[in-house]
């Protein structure tokens, strides 16, 4: 849920800071450290968090795509805005929707996993 929140926040940060007339520059570098800092902390940090809850760590795929795609997509989104290179609001943006879809990629194989485990039926009294 962490993940929404901090995706959202990315969404809103540059349209914030152009209402307070912050030249364009600006605004990608501030939205990219301000997103891609704590998205970072919570991909990187994804898979100790799960040991700790879980005693596993997580399944190849979401390491795969969650954790590697989208801290590579953060960190080359960071340096790239960073450097103010050209399309700096092009690379941002294009990090924000990888790294959405990375979080539901997780989110739905994480309900697919849930929705497989047997469910436990408590025993209904026989009809009399």
């Amino acid at each position: 849920m962490t993940y929404i929140f901090v995706l959202t926040a990315a969404a809103l940060l540059p349209l914030l800071f152009a209402l307070y007339d912050i030249q364009e520059k600006w605004i990608w570098r501030g939205s990219g450290v301000l997103f891609a800092l704590p998205m970072l902390f919570l991909q990187v940090t994804y898979p100790h968090r799960r040991r700790k809850v879980a005693v596993k760590g997580p399944p190849p795929a979401i390491f795969a795509v969650f954790v590697v795609l989208g801290s590579a997509v953060t960190l080359a989104m960071l340096g790239y805005v960073l450097v103010c290179l050209q399309y700096s609001a092009a690379a941002y943006i294009t990090a924000l929707t990888i790294d959405f879809f990375t979080v539901v990629f997780g989110f739905v194989t994480a309900l697919d996993v849930i929705m497989q485990q047997p469910m436990e039926v408590s025993e209904r009294p026989a009809p009399d």
